[in-house]
C-alpha cells in the first residue's frame, strides 16, 4: 500500500518543537537569506512578550486549582499526614514555576526587557488570582502576597535593566501586594 503523502499543515501538527528546531537550523544553514527570514520572524514572535497576556495565561492555570483535589490529596493518607496548607502551597507553586523558569530562562538569553514584561504578566496574574476569592484560593491567604515578592526578587537578581525601569517593577509589585 503507497504511503500517504503529509501535508505541511499535518506536519505541524505532528511534530515536536525540538523537531521543529532542528528544521529550523537545518534551513538556516542552507542559505544566509533564509537564515535571515528565520531570525527575523522567530525574533517576532519572542519579543512580543505582553504582560496581559502572560497574567492571563497564569490566571487561567491558577483559577483552575480544584479545591477537591486539594481535599483528595491531604489529610490523613496511607503515608501519614499531608498538611492542607503546605499541600496547597505545592499545588499553586506547581502552577507559577514554569513561568519563573521562563523569566530566568529570558534573562540568561540577555533579553532584559522581555523578562520585565514577564515578570510584571506574572505578579500581576498571581493578583489577578488572589481577588477571584476562589475556594482554592481560602487554603493560601498569604502566599499569593510572597510569591509575588518572591518573582521580584529572583527578577531583579538577574536583571540588568536601568534603574527606572526596575522602579517601575518594584512599584507594581508593592502595589499588588498592597490590594
Amino acid at each position: 500500500m503507497p504511503k500517504k503523502k503529509l501535508t505541511f499543515d499535518t506536519l505541524m501538527e505532528i511534530t515536536d518543537g525540538d523537531q521543529c528546531r532542528q528544521c529550523l537550523r537545518y534551513l538556516a544553514g542552507s542559505s544566509p537569506e533564509i537564515a535571515k527570514k528565520i531570525t527575523k520572524c522567530l525574533e517576532k514572535r519572542v519579543r512580543h512578550l505582553d504582560r496581559k497576556a502572560v497574567a492571563a495565561d497564569l490566571y487561567s492555570d491558577l483559577r483552575s486549582l480544584d479545591v477537591e483535589e486539594l481535599w483528595a490529596h491531604s489529610g490523613r493518607t496511607r503515608d501519614g499526614y499531608v498538611d492542607v496548607n503546605e499541600k496547597a502551597y505545592e499545588m499553586f507553586y506547581e502552577q507559577v514555576e514554569p513561568v519563573l523558569d521562563e523569566m530566568n530562562r529570558l534573562q540568561e538569553l540577555l533579553l532584559f526587557e522581555e523578562a520585565r514584561e514577564y515578570c510584571m504578566g506574572i505578579m500581576q496574574g498571581i493578583a489577578d488570582f488572589n481577588k477571584c476569592g476562589s475556594e482554592f484560593s481560602d487554603w493560601i491567604t498569604d502566599v499569593p502576597e510572597d510569591v509575588i515578592g518572591e518573582t521580584f526578587d529572583i527578577w531583579k537578581k538577574g536583571d540588568k535593566s536601568s534603574p527606572g525601569e526596575q522602579a517601575e517593577v518594584e512599584t507594581l509589585c508593592q502595589v499588588l501586594i498592597s490590594q
